[in-house]
């Protein structure tokens, strides 16, 4: 992600706790009904990719996936 000058952003390194507490905050922060379903969690990962990549998780894979185990007790699924 580019500073308005065009140079690229550079983000504090934090813990991985700080980076999972930090996501958690801002998915729960969205309304309950932004929260519902599959969608609502690739819409937040879409977000992050491009708002808050640094809190996406830097381990080997899928970051989706990581997102999900990072979120996944505050899911909630819709029948």
């Amino acid at each position: 992600m580019a500073d308005l000058d065009g140079t690229m952003a550079t983000f504090p390194k934090m813990k991985e706790s700080e980076r999972q507490a930090a996501v958690v905050r801002l998915w729960l922060e969205l309304p309950n009904a932004g929260r519902e379903g599959d969608m609502a969690l690739l819409r937040f990962h879409v977000w992050l990719l491009a708002n808050r990549p640094e809190l996406l998780s830097k381990a080997p894979g899928d970051s989706y996936q990581h997102l999900k185990t990072d979120l996944r007790n505050y899911l909630t699924r819709v029948n």
